[in-house]
C-alpha cells in the first residue's frame, strides 16, 4: 500500500512601508501602508472530481498614500509654455510637489519684469496624506486537463480621503483652504 502525502500549501505575501514626507507638517507628515496577499491551491491540497484540473482561491488587501504628486507622469512633451522662448518658463511633465505652505510664486507676467504673488489656497496645518485602499477576493479554477478556465473576482476600492480645496469667501483673503475629503468607492465583479 502507498503512503499518500498530503502537502498544505498556502503563500503568503507581505510588505509594510513607512513613509516620511516633506510636504506636510511635523506631526501630519508620516503613513503606513501595508499590503498582504493570500493564496492557497486547493487542488493540490484535496482530491477533486476529474472535471476540474485546477482549483485557486486567493485575496489580497494593499494600501498607499500619496503626499502632494500627481500620480501620473504625463508623457515628455507636455508642457506649459515654450522651452526655448524668450521669457518663458519650462515646467517639468509631472509638475512636481506642491508644499502645504502658505507662500509666494514668482513669474514674469509683464515684459519680463519680475512679479511675487501670495498664494490664494490657505494652507492646512492638520493636513494628511491622501489614502487608497483596496481589497479583492477571487477564485480561478480550471477544467478537463486545462482546456478551460474561469476566474471569478470581487474587489473593493476605497480612494480618499484625498486632499481637496475647499472653497471659501473671497472675503477672507483666499479663494480656498486644502482639506483632507472627498471618499469614492469602486466595488464589483470580474468574471473572465
Amino acid at each position: 500500500m502507498a503512503l499518500r502525502r498530503i502537502i498544505f500549501i498556502l503563500t503568503l505575501s507581505t510588505t509594510g512601508r513607512y513613509d516620511k514626507f516633506s510636504t506636510f507638517y511635523s506631526g501630519y507628515n508620516t503613513g503606513f501602508y501595508p499590503s498582504a496577499a493570500l493564496s492557497a491551491v486547493i487542488s493540490n491540497m484535496v482530491k477533486l472530481p476529474d472535471v476540474i484540473s485546477f482549483l485557486k482561491v486567493r485575496a489580497s488587501y494593499a494600501n498607499v498614500k500619496s503626499g502632494f504628486t500627481q500620480s501620473t507622469i504625463a508623457p515628455a512633451y507636455v508642457y506649459s509654455g515654450s522651452p526655448i522662448g524668450y521669457g518663458s518658463t519650462y515646467s517639468s511633465a509631472y509638475d512636481g510637489p506642491n508644499y502645504n505652505s502658505n507662500s509666494y510664486t514668482i513669474s514674469k507676467p509683464y515684459n519680463n519684469i519680475g512679479a511675487a504673488y501670495y498664494t490664494t489656497v490657505e494652507a492646512n496645518t492638520r493636513l494628511k496624506p491622501s489614502a487608497n485602499s483596496s481589497k479583492e477576493a477571487g477564485v480561478d479554477v480550471k477544467f478537463l486537463e486545462n482546456r478551460l478556465g474561469l476566474s471569478v473576482t470581487y474587489f473593493d476600492a476605497i480612494n480618499g480621503p484625498g486632499i481637496v480645496t475647499s472653497q471659501w469667501s473671497e472675503a477672507s483673503g483666499f479663494i480656498g483652504g486644502t482639506i483632507n475629503g472627498v471618499k469614492k468607492e469602486k466595488k464589483g465583479w470580474e468574471v473572465r
